[in-house]
């Protein structure tokens, strides 16, 4: 699954500005970090894979050439891929994008910042959500800020934990 997201971030990331446009939330008075999280979910993740499920965006799919000098860390897992593993990292990101686009459609299913700290089982987290098709997506902006995580990392982050509210083969897609 690590794959997954780092070939969606790659993609997402060679295709778009880093910086997402703001919605307005920050001027009307709306929290910042909230427009930046759903800025880059509606401007980035979601055309992203919108361009997967078209099947425009395969070739880069898996393939460290799709993030290669764009500073994606993951990369380096991509590179011990064989050309089978590729080929099974493009099926399931086919069958996972109209899915993972559909979450994130999903009025059931808010993403957002709190400004606490987050904790799963007694582990300081920097976002959870149920294992369920819906259910808040709380993402901490202090162990955002404390991490220093740039928009390709949220990016990661905000895919895991949309993850967690698709099922693939009968399976929650991520479970941890």
């Amino acid at each position: 699954m690590f794959v997954l997201l780092m070939a969606i971030s790659a993609c997402t990331i060679s295709k778009n500005s880093p910086n997402p446009v703001s919605n307005g939330e920050g001027f009307g008075g709306g929290d910042p970090f909230n427009a930046r999280l759903t800025g880059l979910r509606d401007q980035f993740i979601i055309p992203a894979l919108n361009s997967i499920a078209s099947g425009s965006e395969l070739e880069n799919l898996c393939d460290l050439a799709a993030c290669k000098g764009q500073g994606v860390a993951a990369c380096q897992t991509a590179e011990l891929l064989d050309e089978e593993q590729v080929a099974s990292c493009r099926s399931l990101i086919l069958q996972l994008a109209p899915k993972l686009i559909t979450a994130m459609r999903d009025t059931n299913i808010k993403l957002y910042g709190v400004t606490e700290r987050l904790f799963v089982e007694e582990r300081e987290v920097t976002a959870k959500t149920e294992i369920s098709a819906s259910g808040a997506i709380e993402v901490s902006t202090p162990r955002v800020q404390d991490l220093g995580l740039d928009n390709s990392q949220l990016v990661t982050l905000i895919v895991h934990e949309y993850g967690h509210k698709v099922r693939i083969q009968g399976n929650t897609a991520i479970r941890d």
